[in-house]
């Protein structure tokens, strides 16, 4: 199903330069190395198989739900979104020979940087690509693997590229996937077999939010075997034909997708193992609506990153660039292909801005605005004596509202995320109704909230646990529990996770008693 786009293993933002500063070669990245190792990597949600050189068969996962032994949640990369598995995918933006441009990969995740280039007829002489954290680049060349280290691609990548003066007759070889197996019992021919697990039940599908110009959505099931090796999960537009969306490892309870379309969309889960697969489940149906569009791949504070415009044509370029977020963009370029000159948006200064649109999938140079401050803003109290207020702070960072600091890690998903008791928060906090397993699709720990802070009564009231971190959802998921009330010191408190944006950044209101006490 073209529309549909999944959440693949990482995310590979792009930044560039002047044109006429172009870097020399550098060291080989990360995935020159696994090509050593793995002759084809598939990625899914939270998960990865590769085939290994000697055929065997390997997978690691980020853990959210518990599958490891160890019990402490693992920070995996940001996701990005990817169309169904077998799309063939297409370069937008091709370069005209000669000229320099940026393009933008509209395809399948983790493809190889030649296969994808040569969708351009006309030929690419060159292609750079930089990472916004490391400001390092990658760059790839035709027939010069000695010196090509940007080896694999995105969905919605950007690059800058270079288009070949002269077309070659011969077309340039592209490379046969080599297929991966699917896990054991899940598969798009697997059959129903009374053999197989018990079939998943209670199918549910949440709006989460939109993101990165696509709506995100999540489905959710009741594991109701325990010999399932996988589920399978597969999907509908409208009256189509239901259609393979791939497998999920044994007990995972939920798939996260994108989806850049509108109509009425269906899914049904069926959990295999090696003697089969069991019936479907239930279905659950949503209506997707228009997409409103936005910017993927915004700048990181005060970097710069090729982002891409997902959205209509024409689009005014400061209305485009609202949906990183009111002012987090200072900058803009883009290129006029033809005379090769730049144009240029600053934010407030249409005086000298001439990059006045934007269109459909075009990238662009984009400077991100200051570092988003971590101080949290005072507020006037509510209850005399209470201390209350807002603030942000960024993923794997403390924040200190006053009580003491206290760890937040996102889990790269959007609308999740996780407070730490241990660890790096000092002193020690104490949560109140910690649940066993929270209701965002994990088996980590949850906690049971409160709909307002005056309902706090008295410490006698609530049971205050001391762990290690429990796992949050912000206000717009389906998974959000209310005020979370803690102890830390000798101060009592509450937190409530108002949004986890998709910069990973937390959003909270808190309340504490400077007293020592609960006069909430």
């Amino acid at each position: 199903m073209a529309a549909i786009k999944r959440l693949a293993l990482a995310t590979l933002l792009v930044v560039a330069v002047p044109l006429g500063l172009l870097p020399g070669p550098h060291r080989p990245g990360v995935l020159a190395s696994l090509a050593e190792t793995f002759r084809q990597v598939s990625g899914g949600w939270g998960h990865t198989c590769g085939v290994k050189t000697d055929g065997t068969l390997a997978c690691w996962a980020n853990n959210d739900d518990g599958q490891a032994p160890s019990a402490t949640p693992t920070p995996t990369p940001s996701a990005t979104p990817g169309p169904t598995p077998g799309e063939p995918g297409t370069v937008r933006g091709c370069p005209p020979p000669g000229n320099w441009t940026f393009s933008v990969w509209d395809g399948r995740n983790d493809i190889d940087t030649m296969e994808a280039l040569a969708t351009c007829g006309t030929g690419v002489d060159a292609a750079y690509a930089l990472d916004p954290e490391t400001q390092v680049w990658s760059r790839w060349f035709p027939n010069r693997p000695d010196v090509s280290d940007l080896q694999r691609l995105i969905n919605l990548q950007g690059m800058i590229t270079l288009g070949r003066l002269e077309t070659v007759s011969t077309p340039t070889p592209v490379p046969t996937p080599t297929p991966v197996p699917t896990l054991p019992g899940c598969s798009p021919d697997v059959q129903a077999s009374p053999l197989g697990p018990d079939a998943p039940v209670a199918l549910t599908t949440n709006y989460l939010r939109m993101s990165g110009g696509w709506w995100r959505y999540f489905v959710q099931w009741q594991d109701n075997s325990d010999d399932e090796t996988c589920f399978g999960v597969e999907q509908r537009l409208d009256d189509g034909p239901w259609q393979w969306a791939g497998p999920e490892p044994a007990n995972e309870t939920g798939y996260a997708f994108y989806a850049d379309y509108r109509g009425r969309l269906c899914h049904r889960v069926y959990a295999g193992n090696g003697d089969g697969r069991s019936e479907y489940s239930d279905i659950s149906c949503l209506d997707v609506p228009p997409l409103p569009g936005a910017v993927f791949n915004c700048p990181p504070p005060g970097k710069w990153a090729i982002s891409v415009w997902v959205g209509p044509d024409n689009t005014d370029t400061n209305e485009a660039l609202e949906t990183c977020g009111t002012g987090a963009v200072d900058a803009a370029f883009a290129p006029d292909v033809n005379p090769q000159l730049w144009l240029r948006w600053f934010d407030g200064r249409s005086d000298i801005s001439n990059l006045s649109s934007l269109n459909d999938l075009q990238g662009f140079l984009a400077l991100g605005a200051s570092e988003v401050s971590v101080t949290p803003t005072p507020e006037p109290t509510g209850a005399p004596g209470i201390i209350t207020g807002t603030g942000v702070v960024a993923a794997s960072h403390v924040f200190n509202f006053g009580t003491g600091d206290i760890y937040f890690s996102e889990v790269h998903d959007g609308y999740r995320g996780y407070l730490y008791g241990g660890d790096f928060s000092v002193p020690e906090v104490y949560f109140a109704e910690v649940i066993g397993s929270s209701p965002c699709g994990s088996n980590h720990r949850g906690y049971q909230g409160i709909d307002g802070i005056s309902h706090f009564g008295s410490a006698e009231d609530h049971t205050f646990t001391a762990t290690q971190y429990v796992l949050v959802g912000d206000k717009a998921s389906a998974c959000y529990q209310g005020i979370l009330l803690f102890r830390q010191g000798e101060y009592y408190g509450g937190i409530d996770i108002l949004d986890i944006d998709d910069e990973g950044n937390l959003h909270y209101r808190y309340w504490y008693d400077p007293s020592g006490g609960t006069n909430f």
